[in-house]
């Protein structure tokens, strides 16, 4: 890797070590110098001992180490992220060893520096190296939390990023995603309220929530908790995809319990248009039944292969 962003090909990205937070300039220069002299580190403490400390100290190497640039070395993060103290006092010890590795002048080989051992310690699980990651890089490089709930939040969503969709005010949003950016207010009561950020797998939304519903749902909103936000549209501008004011929070696991589907969306090849889907649909174990409007004929819904797949479609409806 290299200071800058570089194209590898036509589908990948070099992503540039500038972009890593808390590392400098002139660390990064080192590192890819050193390496470029000595060739490719064989594990931290090897890259330790030949960088310049007063260059690479522990911030830059906690910094590199969340953001995964040891990983082909070590792909423990936390691992190595516990181990940085060690790592930094080895560093310091070889330094302090002028004649490291070599004969001195009476013949007698100099007493080697032990290579310390790496403490015992499970990795983080993925979201929480992800969140980590992002921390450092602004970004999801290595994967994405989201992607393990995407089929419940394209089913649950009534929002989609990709339509550049324009709602007009007070409209009801249906959305998941993690919340990211919390920030606590007070409002002109000296009461509670929240902004904060939902990075969905499509875009971003700002999100409003005031003291009443925060009061509420307090205990869930809080950075990297992946969930649902049931709210209505504000006014909105050029600088968010989506802007939200926010009246209730549901758990991403709890979500298909508490939101009811009242839209199906088909996804059709690119050769063909989206069809949603709103017609009489029966809800079952609901009392009476709870019907919705459905624009699509018996026709296409067999050519769509969905005909008898979509539970409680009314077939006087067709």
């Amino acid at each position: 890797t290299k200071n800058n962003f570089e194209p590898l090909n036509d589908k990948e990205i070099s992503f540039g070590l500038n972009a890593v937070k808390n590392v400098g300039v002139k660390a990064l220069e080192q590192c890819i110098e050193v390496r470029n002299k000595h060739g490719k580190f064989q594990s931290i403490f090897d890259f330790i001992s030949k960088v310049d400390k007063r260059l690479v100290n522990k911030k830059v190497l906690e910094s590199l180490i969340l953001a995964g640039a040891f990983d082909s070395l070590n792909e423990n993060r936390a691992q190595l992220f516990e181990a940085v103290d060690l790592v930094v006092n080895y560093g310091n010890q070889v330094d302090n060893q002028t004649n490291k590795n070599q004969i001195n002048l009476f013949g007698d080989q100099e007493e080697l520096i032990k290579v310390p051992d790496l403490p015992i310690i499970e990795d983080w699980d993925n979201q929480e190296k992800l969140s980590k990651e992002k921390e450092v890089l602004g970004i999801y490089v290595s994967g994405n939390p989201l992607i393990k709930y995407a089929d419940i939040i394209e089913e649950l969503s009534n929002y989609d990023f990709s339509e550049k969709q324009i709602l007009k005010e007070n409209s009801i949003v249906k959305i998941g995603g993690a919340i990211t950016n919390f920030k606590l207010h007070f409002d002109k009561k000296n009461q509670q309220m929240a902004f904060f950020n939902l990075d969905c797998l499509g875009g971003q939304a700002e999100a409003i929530i005031f003291h009443d519903a925060f009061d509420k749902y307090k205990e869930i909103i809080k950075d990297n908790n992946i969930v649902f936000l049931v709210g209505h549209t504000s006014t909105q501008n050029d600088f968010a995809d989506l802007k939200l004011i926010v009246d209730e929070v549901i758990p991403i696991n709890h979500a298909k319990k508490v939101l009811k589907l009242t839209e199906v969306n088909i996804r059709l090849p690119k050769n063909s248009s989206k069809i949603r889907i709103r017609n009489r649909c029966e809800v079952s174990g609901r009392p009476h039944g709870v019907y919705r409007k459905l624009k699509i004929s018996r026709i296409a819904l067999r050519q769509l292969g969905l005909q008898g797949k979509i539970p409680g479609l009314v077939k006087s409806s067709w």
